[in-house]
């Protein structure tokens, strides 16, 4: 009897244990055919809470699939059961890291599926009332590890990085359907967009983001671009969009101009090879010169970077027909001063390199400064006779075109015959008094500021040296009209507006200049009489324009009225000059 019940409870016990070792009836995986790793319901809606982020990953390795998840929420959950959500145990097969996040690891044949899954809360340890499966793309929609997705018969291709701000992680092409494209991934993540085209492409398209190439991300988290590329493509040029200066431009804190980085690819598909670095051109222009006496070997337009690029150049490479010059300055040669760039030429390959662009204020794309597309000044200087020659040098970038002249006595197109003025710009030109507004202008109705008229009297009075300190804060160094006012000041011709200010850019009145221009003469006595009703006497100007009246230097602006408060433009002021000389 005892071995009777001894067996009825082995039995029994038998029975129990098997009992605990079967599983409990599964929940099936069903087909998932979507393009990202995401939880859905049974009927396919997306799981709200639990929506992917950036920087959710999923790529294959080995046999393998491997999910970083980035939740829309990370506070409610802290881990996941692959399960049902009523399972007698909710095991926490994947707990939460710190930040939220999570990574799962599932065999590669879940690819294509959409796996039972039950979130666990982080309060009490239960689950959602509904169920949920994470659904995981094809392995065909995936890529390796630290590789984009694959597309297509692939090249893989060798990277050569020239630049230390730009380099390519791995780039490869694809060809598929006849069709082929570029896959570049960047080391960094400073660039998420590019622009195909050049800097001048680029800076007109704008924030038209509609033309922009939008970067992926691989599994790796790293930023590729697919380009589009045809027979023939070898060198394409870029232009790689920072998306912190991007960020600073939405915020309006500088120009979308600012983000933009030329950059190029040299594509050898016959090497296999990718050179990528910044964006370099040399265009061969042709040259037409009009001047004799002056020989000019060949030009070429380099350009490297851009506006917002650390070693950017915008250059016209001339070589000289001759050795007969030695140096050259943009501008003409009666503005070189101490302080003036030289160019050497090289007295062994006779070239000398010609800025034609540049940004008046690095990080300030829109300053951008081009002497391309409209006349301008380059002076030589002669060897032989130590004299420096001026030649008039006009580049068409589009036509790749080159043309040099002679500089016209006066060459402004606004400054017909006939004019009151037209005889003191010739003299204000020949006597290096100025040289115009630019090469073809001299805008004799624009005011005339006062840092204009104390250089024009400066340079009038033979640009004697410059003595004393400078008492101005508006008046910097390097400054055109730097050594003028600080003469000026020295000959007593002006005491500033303020004992700190200047103000050398605003426009200086008529009562001023002829106050000036009687104080750099010596204050000469004036005998004649006021023929002015708005010239009052004791006005610091009053003895000021009785000379000028007496000396000729004008007339007033009528035969009763002289305005003394109005600005002086331009072309009056050397026309006063011009009278005072004669």
């Amino acid at each position: 009897m005892k071995k009777t019940r001894r067996l009825l409870a082995l039995l029994l016990a038998v029975l129990m244990l098997a009992a605990l070792a079967v599983p409990a009836l599964a929940l099936d995986a069903i087909d998932y055919d979507g393009d990202e790793v995401t939880f859905i319901k049974e009927d396919g809606s997306a799981f709200g809470m639990f929506a992917p982020q950036e920087g959710t990953t999923c790529a294959i390795d080995g046999d393998n699939v491997v999910i970083h998840y980035v939740p829309k929420n990370k506070t409610v959950y802290n881990g996941i059961h692959f399960g049902a959500i009523d399972d007698a145990e909710l095991t926490k097969d994947v707990t939460f890291n710190e930040d939220g996040t999570f990574d799962i690891t599932r065999p590669k044949t879940d690819c294509g599926k959409a796996i039972p899954a039950a979130p666990i809360k982080a309060s009490d340890g239960t689950t959602t009332s509904s169920q949920y499966y994470l659904a995981i793309p094809a392995e065909d929609k995936l890529a390796g590890a630290g590789e984009a997705p694959a597309g297509g018969e692939r090249t893989e291709l060798t990277v050569e990085n020239t630049t230390a701000m730009f380099k390519a992680l791995y780039a490869y092409v694809e060809e598929a359907d006849g069709a082929k494209t570029l896959t570049v991934a960047l080391t960094g993540v400073t660039y998420r967009n590019f622009f195909r085209g050049t800097y001048e492409e680029a800076a007109a398209n704008g924030d038209d983001s509609s033309k922009w190439i939008a970067g992926e991300q691989d599994a790796d988290g790293k930023w590729f671009f697919r380009l589009p590329i045809a027979e023939g493509d070898t060198v394409i040029p870029v232009v790689s969009i920072s998306q912190t200066y991007l960020d600073k431009y939405a915020a309006g804190e500088n120009s979308v101009e600012r983000a933009f980085y030329p950059r190029q690819l040299k594509l050898d598909l016959e090497a296999k090879t990718l050179v990528v670095g910044d964006y370099e051109s040399s265009v061969e222009l042709a040259v037409t010169n009009n001047v004799k006496m002056f020989k000019v070997e060949s030009a070429t337009l380099e350009t490297v970077g851009g506006p917002n690029s650390n070693n950017y150049k915008a250059a016209i490479a001339l070589v000289m027909g001759s050795d007969s010059f030695d140096k050259a300055f943009i501008g003409k040669g009666a503005d070189i001063a101490e302080d003036s760039v030289i160019l050497d030429i090289d007295a062994e390959t006779k070239l000398v390199e010609l800025p034609v662009k540049y940004v008046a204020e690095f990080g300030k794309p829109e300053t951008l400064v081009s002497l391309a597309d409209q006349p301008f000044v380059v002076s030589f200087h002669s060897v032989k006779k130590d004299a420096w020659y001026d030649r008039l040098f006009t580049l068409d970038e589009a036509a790749a075109t080159l043309v040099i002249d002679e500089v016209p006595a006066v060459s402004f197109t606004d400054v017909p015959a006939g004019e009151y003025y037209t005889d003191a710009v010739a003299w204000a030109v020949e006597k290096g008094v100025t040289t115009g507004a630019t090469a073809t202008e001299f805008k004799p109705n624009d005011p005339c500021t006062r840092g204009q008229v104390v250089t024009f009297l400066w340079r009038a009075a033979g640009k004697p040296a410059v003595e004393g300190t400078n008492p101005f804060t508006d008046v910097a160094e390097g400054a055109f009209y730097y050594d003028a006012v600080l003469w000026a000041v020295a000959s007593g011709v002006t005491t500033g507006v303020s004992e700190t200010e200047f103000k050398p850019d605003e426009p200086c009145t008529r009562d001023q200049v002829v106050t000036f221009m009687w104080r750099a003469a010596g204050k000469p006595a004036a005998t004649g009489e006021n023929p002015f009703t708005d010239v009052a006497e004791g006005a610091f100007y009053y003895d000021a324009v009785l000379w000028a009246v007496e000396k000729g230097v004008t007339t007033g602006t009528s035969e009763t009225t002289f305005a003394p408060g109005d600005p002086c433009t331009r072309g009056q002021v050397v026309t006063f000059l011009w009278r005072a000389a004669k």
